[in-house]
């Protein structure tokens, strides 16, 4: 299982809205504005808690993520090496 590196920059993607979501067999792939990262699944979008969906490998992802697209990053926050947060404005993370 792979980890969030240490240096991972992820300040530039605030104020940036999400150009690009990509789907590969085991994981979600992210453009905001300048930066390019891919996730390992799952990946799961809430809403004040509740679950949008969530993505899982094999499998295609539940339509919750196509509110992920042009959103802007309000915030991000990695808690620690195998959770990133991204915030959006509106109200998904």
């Amino acid at each position: 299982m792979y980890r969030v590196p240490d240096a991972l920059a992820l300040s530039p993607v605030v104020g940036k809205f999400t150009t690009q979501v990509r789907v590969g067999q085991f994981d979600l792939q992210f453009t905001f504005g300048p930066v390019s990262f891919a996730v390992q699944f799952p990946v799961n979008p809430f809403v004040k808690a509740s679950s949008l969906g969530n993505g899982k490998e094999g499998r295609w992802p539940d339509p919750g993520f196509y509110d992920i697209m042009n959103a802007t990053v309000r915030r991000r926050k990695v808690p620690n090496d195998r959770l990133i947060v991204i915030e959006f404005e509106n109200g998904i993370d």
